[in-house]
């Protein structure tokens, strides 16, 4: 729910030597209305290691079409993967704040001001032979302001929540099973 999956934009990147830069402005959440910026920073340690950074920044806005106000977002990470024979390690933190406003869906008569969430996360995947691997995670994620009426981030306000998953895969050329 934190990161929109599905977006309309402009993009430019940049590459040279170890380092990798993307600048996008966009609809964010396939709005339709392009009002969100987003940048990914990548450095390449060495042949195994690589850290980045990416930022995305919606500022508040008013969907004329539903003549509602959409309260600004701002979501951070920091990533960093490694990657050598069959192992490839990732971990990474996230930050997000959602601004403050009390108008946001009227209709369900919600209000709510602001909210920030930060999380953490272990992905590692195990690759047993080109067909066979084994993927796990830990995430760890809790939430502080907001309101209860409304609250898109966790399960509401002071709330964190664990999970851990494992997940055996199975790859054939393009199709796969888990």
């Amino acid at each position: 729910y934190q990161e929109p999956l599905y977006s309309r934009g402009v993009q430019v990147n940049y590459a040279s030597g170890p380092l990798s830069i993307a600048v996008s402005w966009n609809d964010g959440a396939y709005t339709n209305v392009w009002s969100s910026f987003s940048g990914l920073i990548s450095y390449a340690i060495d042949s195994e290691s690589t850290i980045a950074f990416d930022a995305s920044v919606t500022p508040d806005m008013t969907n004329h079409l539903y003549e509602d106000r959409r309260p600004g977002q701002q979501i951070y990470n920091l990533m960093y993967t490694y990657a050598s024979g069959p192992w490839t390690i990732n971990p990474y933190i996230q930050y997000q704040n959602y601004n403050d406003h009390p108008s946001y869906y009227p209709v369900f008569g919600a209000k709510r001001s602001s909210g920030s969430d930060w999380g953490f996360a272990v992905l590692a995947a195990y690759q047993f032979t080109p067909e066979w691997s084994l993927n796990g995670r830990v995430e760890y994620e809790t939430a502080s302001g907001g309101s209860p009426d409304f609250y898109p981030l966790v399960y509401g306000p002071g709330s964190n929540a664990w999970s851990f998953t494992i997940t055996p895969t199975y790859q054939k050329g393009i199709f796969f099973a888990r």
